[in-house]
Order: C-alpha cells, then structure tokens, then sequence
C-alpha cells in the first residue's frame, strides 16, 4: 500500500535587510545634477595685446617726420615694433625685474660690382645699438640723411620675410631694377636696404642692413 508524501512546504523568503539611512546618506538627484563640475586648474595666459588694452597707460609711437618718404607698411612695422619694446619693459619693471641687454646690433654698409665680386665688401656704421627696434630705426635715420639719394625719386619694392634666412644670407635676395629701393626684414625681424647704380657700364649693388646679435660683455 503506498502513501503519498505531503508536498513540501515552500521556504519563506527572508525579507531584505533593512539599514536605517542617515540623513547625510540621502542624495537628491536634482541637487547633485545641479553641481557644478570640478575642472582641472588651467593657468590664464595672457597674451601681449590683451595686457596692453588693460594697462593703465597706452604707448603710441610714430616716426620722425623726415621718415614719411619711406613707404607706410615699412613705418607702421617699425612704430608697432617699438611700440611692443617699450610696453615689454615697463612691464618688466611694474613686475620689479630690471630689463638686461645681453645682445647687441650693428648698422653694417656693403657695397659690390655684380661682375667683379660675389661677395659685398662692408663697413661698419654704427654699433652698439641695445635694442633691435632701435636699431632698424638707426639705419632708416643713417639712410635718410645720405646725400644724392632723394627718396620722393625712387620706387619702393618690398622683399617678403623667408621664415629660415637671416642678414646678410637675406640681403642676397634683394632684387630691383635702377632707380628702385628693396626693403625688407629677415626671419629676425632685422632691416635691410637695397639699391644699384650704374658705374661706367657695370651694375653696382650696395646694401644696408642691421647685423647679426653679437654678446655684449660688460666691462668689470
């Protein structure tokens, strides 16, 4: 005689563990979106135009009016570099660092007939020079004040900056016809001037151009 087996009886389910939140435990959701997001610390740079429109004085520079003969690209290059020297050093100053002059230019005259030589033969006008801003205005005034080269005569052409070649490898570049003045600034921001004349029936070249940095050393 068989008997039948009761079914088992099912196993209760344990009701889940309660842990009693804290009151700082609870986060609400509209709060925590509304946070802002923690970004790494990102030093602001600020660049040299930004400095000087919030500086508490503004520096204008314009060139000698015994200038205004050369071309208004070349002046403007000049004033908007001495400009930016003059702003760097005060702000050197106002932060108490004194400004130093490691370098020195020179004002170098060369003079060549294209048959007869390649290279120019120079001469040294002015040295010395601290800054390099200065120093392209020092050959403009030099050039200005040379005899038997009227300016209101000659037809300007500009030699554009090739981003690997300094003076004097940038003068040799220079290329205009008789009577025309080339100008133009190396990948150094130096000034050169370029011109030919006729000697007998040769093509004479001479040049103008600030020379390269040179260490400067301070006398004990």
């Amino acid at each position: 005689m068989q008997t039948s087996k009761p079914p088992p009886t099912p196993r209760a389910t344990p009701a889940p563990k309660t842990t009693p939140k804290r009151k700082g435990d609870v986060i609400d959701l509209e709060e925590y979106e509304a946070r802002p997001e923690k970004k790494p610390f990102v030093a602001v740079v600020r660049t040299p135009a930004q400095k000087e429109e919030d500086a508490l004085y503004h520096i204008s520079v314009t060139v000698n009016p015994k200038l205004h003969k050369f071309p208004s690209a070349l002046r403007e290059k000049l004033q908007k570099a001495y400009q930016a020297a003059c702003y760097a050093r005060m702000f050197a100053l106002q932060a108490g660092i004194i400004p130093t002059y490691r370098d020195t230019y020179s004002i170098i005259e060369g003079e060549r007939i294209r048959s007869e030589s390649f290279t120019f033969k120079t001469t040294e006008l002015a040295s010395n020079i601290l800054d390099l801003s200065m120093a392209n205005i020092k050959l403009l005034e030099i050039f200005a004040n040379r005899k038997g080269w009227p300016l209101e005569k000659r037809t300007f052409v500009e030699l554009k900056t090739q981003s690997d070649l300094e003076n004097p490898e940038f003068v040799e570049l220079h290329s205009v016809r008789h009577g025309e003045l080339g100008w133009g600034f190396d990948a150094a921001g130096r000034l050169s001037l370029y011109a030919t004349g006729i000697v007998g029936s040769k093509l004479k070249e001479r040049v103008w151009f600030v020379g390269g940095c040179k260490v400067k050393v301070e006398e004990p």
